[in-house]
């Protein structure tokens, strides 16, 4: 296999025998031009990308591109809808990075709290005062984005004795962290942490509007992404005084040069919050499994290093579960509700209304026999923030003695990389053939997602109709195709 290696930091040498490496040859980031020239010159199998331009132009390249596995934990640089038009699987090195970013955000805000860069200026400057600081024990803080890492740092702050609550629209349920609103948790947190990815949804998550419901004498943690703050407006409030401090890790623009340099009450760093040596390595070693997978490796082999989390344990669907999700449910904004549940979601959006969905899209009595993951499609394009599949529904027809189920994330990490979640779907059909003795059971695939087609035909599915999407009239791509398989 001929693999590129456009990202100028990734050094690791130990490589598959078989891998014929072509590194970059700039020692700097990539232009889209350099890029292309690179991949039509090499006529790659697989990349381990930096952050270049992925564009269509440059995946176009090579047709024998199999694979891109980003060096690092963000979608931002390429386009995703080129890479799947084209049948090429993007991975991201999204596990690694938990511990040390979750770790740079708790010991930030102890920063900021105890007030250490000041105390260390005291000492240098031979003054010898004091300034008191504040105690992390028994405050309030608010998660936004409660994937790995902000679960992880949920669990690092509760540690402390904080109270922790989050908010997240892609989540109705949450293991650990209570959801709350975003409103609600702007005006309840002591301390609001963002672990969010940049999309145009999020971009300038908080603006001056949002900056201003927040908590007086709150602080900000931003060790997730660039561009999800209105830096301008951040630094105003802490002038003003409305905020009590900020830790900022990535920036709209960098190298950062903007007026937080010159604020007070600030605690700034070069984009370093994922940069443990322990962390480097095991995101290149993540890199190079995510890669092996593209090429078809065994799903045996372990995604990342035994030393590095990588999942996240979700209890059982419980009696109870379905009501909490209702309730939160109807609290949230309609149009966001809809997107998710569809053309399924009763009118007008009220408790009632929701229950009622749920209770028709679920099994109740079936569904606390396996479990009910709830997690999050990142940006829609079949990689997930939580390493789990995910059952949205269970419908259980008594008179064909079959189960319709829907699987909004069919990703999970045995499987990252093989195009669905082989053994997630497999855990399903053991449940249902074996536990709930059934004769059969549907699925819908979209017709653009030929791996997931693909690895739904190699346990067993065959196609039994196709449904035109009413959400994308005229376009085949989003048709849906009716999947059977029959108990033997």
């Amino acid at each position: 296999m001929k693999v590129l290696v456009t990202s100028p930091s990734f050094s690791l040498t130990d490589l598959p025998a078989d891998w014929k490496v072509i590194r970059n040859p700039f020692g700097r980031a990539l232009n889209e031009e350099e890029t292309v020239t690179l991949v039509a010159r090499h006529q790659p199998d697989g990349m381990i990308a930096g952050i270049e331009p992925l564009t269509r132009r440059v995946m176009s390249q090579s047709p024998n591109l199999k694979g891109i596995s980003r060096f690092g934990a963000g979608h931002d640089t390429v386009d995703l809808k080129a890479a799947r038009d084209l049948g090429i699987p993007v991975t991201v090195t999204a596990i690694s990075p938990v511990p040390a970013v979750a770790e740079y955000t708790l010991g930030a805000t102890l920063s900021l709290l105890r007030r250490f860069p000041e105390l260390d200026g005291i000492v240098r400057d031979r003054t010898w005062k004091a300034a008191p600081g504040e105690l992390l024990q028994g405050r309030t803080v608010g998660i936004v984005g409660c994937g790995r890492i902000g679960t992880r740092v949920g669990a690092l702050f509760s540690a402390f004795g904080c109270r922790v609550v989050g908010s997240d629209p892609g989540l109705l349920a949450h293991p650990t962290i209570p959801l709350w609103s975003l409103d609600e948790v702007l005006a309840e947190a002591d301390i609001l942490t963002l672990h969010v990815p940049l999309t145009g949804n999020t971009f300038h998550l908080l603006n001056r509007r949002l900056i201003g419901r927040m908590k007086p004498g709150a602080y900000l943690v931003n060790a997730g992404w660039g561009g999800l703050v209105d830096e301008d407006a951040l630094a105003e409030a802490l002038r003003q005084g409305h905020l009590a401090g900020a830790a900022i890790d990535c920036f709209e623009r960098e190298p950062y040069t903007g007026p937080l340099v010159d604020t007070p009450r600030t605690l700034l760093s070069p984009h370093v919050a994922y940069s443990a040596r322990e962390t480097r390595m095991a995101m290149e070693r993540e890199a190079v499994h995510n890669l092996l997978r593209a090429f078809g490796a065994s799903e045996d082999e372990p995604l990342a290093p035994p030393t590095v989390e990588s999942r996240i344990q979700l209890r059982p669907f419980a009696p109870g579960d379905l009501l909490h999700m209702a309730r939160r449910a109807a609290q949230k904004d309609e149009r966001a509700f809809r997107q998710w549940a569809g053309d399924l979601l009763p009118y007008p959006l009220t408790l009632e209304a929701v229950l009622k969905y749920y209770e028709k899209g679920m099994n109740s009595r079936e569904s606390d026999r396996m479990a009910f993951r709830i997690v999050r499609d990142a940006d829609g394009e079949g990689t997930a923030e939580e390493p789990l599949g995910m059952v949205q529904f269970f419908r259980f027809d008594s008179v064909e003695n079959s189960a319709s189920i829907g699987l909004f994330v069919l990703w999970d990490e045995e499987d990252r990389g093989a195009g669905c979640g082989s053994q997630a779907l497999r855990e399903l059909l053991n449940i249902g053939f074996t536990e709930l003795g059934l004769s059969r059971i549907y699925l819908n695939v979209h017709a653009w997602n030929q791996r997931a087609l693909r690895c739904y035909q190699a346990n067993g599915f065959v196609e039994v109709g196709r449904i035109p999407d009413r959400a994308h009239p005229g376009d085949d791509a989003w048709t849906l195709i009716r999947m059977k398989i029959e108990r033997t």
